[in-house]
């Protein structure tokens, strides 16, 4: 799928850049298959005219409409060999800006999840819930017709991170240290998974940060058939640190 210039008219506003969600997959495809033809990525990157992509990204509040690519990258691909940091950085920034504006579809666009069939069926405003979802299809069912146990594991594995990372802001560092899974029976149907992080464990974390330079808490999941029976449990260790914070 080529990486089309957006029309100029299309970059007037958040709701015009992204009326439907094919056009946010269009550019999610862009940045990350890293299709580096001339005349990709959004347009030109003749350093002359504008740069057609940050105009993209302005759209969304990342970088500047009217930056434009240093006039002595002569070529795309010395553009994209002297310039992978530049993009790096700005991927990085726009796929967090739209995981805030468009939560949902991002989790549900994210290829290891949408390839396993998982999917995210809420996310609560101020990110202390979120319910997943995965149907048993005949492409994502393991040798014997159930349920993959990696896909089960999928289901509980970058929520916890994600939704953390959102409620202590960004003065934090949040990763995911180690985690285990105890499958409990068969999952011959759709699969569910819901997260709950109450105030006091976010306070919990703040004030122990305040005496410790790092810590470590554990989390347990579990994953459910439709009757409400659990499937597997899944256990997560999560590293916590405040950044430039030593103790």
């Amino acid at each position: 799928m080529p990486c089309v210039p957006m029309p100029a008219s299309k970059l007037s506003s958040p709701a015009s850049a992204f009326s439907n969600n094919a056009r946010i997959g269009e550019l999610l495809f862009c940045f990350f298959a890293k299709q580096r033809a001339p005349g990709r990525l959004g347009g030109t990157l003749n350093p002359s005219e504008g740069w057609p992509l940050q105009r993209v990204l302005a759209d969304l509040g990342v970088g500047s409409p009217t930056r434009t690519a240093p006039a002595h990258y002569k070529s795309t691909r010395l553009l994209w060999q002297h310039g992978s940091g530049f993009f790096r950085a700005e991927e990085e920034r726009l796929l967090r800006r739209l995981i805030q504006r468009y939560p949902l579809l991002m989790f549900n666009l994210y290829p290891p999840l949408l390839g396993a069939g998982i999917r995210v069926t809420r996310i609560q405003p101020d990110w202390k819930e979120m319910d997943v979802e995965m149907r048993l299809r005949w492409w994502n069912a393991n040798y014997v017709g159930t349920q993959y146990g990696g896909s089960l594991y999928s289901m509980a594995d970058p929520f916890l991170m994600v939704m953390f990372l959102e409620l202590l802001g960004k003065d934090y560092v949040v990763w995911d240290k180690a985690a285990s899974i105890r499958f409990r029976r068969p999952g011959r149907g759709t699969a569910y998974t819901k997260f709950r992080i109450e105030d006091g464990q976010v306070a919990e974390i703040r004030a122990a940060l305040e005496k410790e330079e790092k810590i470590e808490r554990e989390f347990a999941v579990g994953v459910k058939d439709e009757s409400g029976e659990l499937i597997a449990e899944v256990k997560k260790l999560l590293h916590f640190r405040k950044k430039g914070k030593q103790l």
